[in-house]
């Protein structure tokens, strides 16, 4: 094989690491969420992982098209593959057929789909192991690129825990959802309350983060209550609205008309309110609200 085809094999397989990695960037809510999914680790560290495996696939994609710390990176490459294959294998192993998130939402691969894609991948390394073309490019210039890639990735998108976790009084109206609250017969006992709409987005973030919560608190959904804004349609719109964000949760809800509704929060979705006895103890949104405050609540 020719010494240009291998360095064209090597570039290729670099700008595909450079595409997964910036594809995961432009959906990082929904990748640090279905890392969250697996329940192995909470929410904050889901978020730091998902941007530490975006930045790692960043800087290895250039490090392979620069041919930079041409062994290492080979090495690093087939190490990454084959731990990434056998995520997937397993994933194949328990009938999973949901998107892997191997190029974010931009492109909807499952599993299986991933593991070709990986093959294609460890033949292009392969054929360009022995790529001679090698960069004398000086080490510290590899190092300040690495930094400035992890940088620019934090500072685009800061994982969750940089948000202040504090909330205020002014998006809820404590009378109206005090109203809403005994109207419903939650004025008895702790309630996490959320306000979502079906259609959008940060709604469903929302929910499947409170799902994610709910399953790693191993916690009674008897605590949550959610009140849909009605649009139309409801019973549809909620049942694929739970089928997609909380699977195998049966949490309460209700249906409110708009008029109802957006007073209570001031038209911020998703807010989740936290109610004891019916009275209003605090308001979270969908970065505020975490696995730490909402255990606090319901323990104390």
């Amino acid at each position: 094989m020719s010494v240009l085809l291998r360095r064209i094999l090597g570039i290729l397989l670099g700008v595909s690491f450079c595409i997964s990695a910036f594809t995961k960037l432009l959906s990082i809510d929904e990748f640090e969420l279905y890392i969250y999914s697996f329940g192995f680790i909470g929410f904050d560290l889901s978020t730091f992982l998902a941007r530490i495996i975006v930045t790692f696939e960043f800087v290895l994609g250039v490090c392979l098209v620069c041919n930079w710390c041409h062994t290492l990176m080979k090495w690093t490459t087939l190490v990454a593959l084959l731990s990434f294959s056998s995520f997937l294998l397993w994933r194949i192993f328990v009938n999973d057929t949901t998107n892997c998130h191997c190029f974010g939402d931009i492109v909807d691969l499952n599993p299986k789909e991933s593991m070709v894609k990986n093959f294609v991948f460890l033949i292009l390394l392969v054929m360009s192991w022995k790529d001679v073309c090698v960069s004398n490019t000086p080490k510290k210039y590899i190092v300040i690129l690495s930094l400035s890639i992890i940088l620019s990735v934090f500072i685009y998108s800061p994982p969750n825990i940089f948000y202040v976790n504090e909330s205020t009084t002014e998006t809820v109206n404590t009378k109206l959802l005090s109203d809403m609250v005994l109207e419903n017969n939650l004025d008895k006992g702790k309630h996490v309350i959320c306000f979502y709409s079906t259609g959008c987005k940060h709604c469903k973030r929302c929910a499947s983060k409170i799902s994610g919560i709910i399953n790693r608190l191993d916690s009674p959904v008897s605590y949550f209550h959610v009140f849909f804004m009605n649009t139309g349609e409801m019973e549809k719109k909620i049942k694929n609205f739970y089928e997609e964000n909380s699977p195998g949760l049966e949490i309460s809800y209700d249906v409110i008309h708009p008029k109802v509704f957006l007073p209570i929060v001031s038209g911020a979705m998703p807010t989740i309110v936290f109610v004891d006895d019916g009275k209003f103890v605090r308001e979270y949104d969908y970065f505020s609200i975490s696995e730490y405050v909402i255990k606090e609540f319901l323990m104390k």
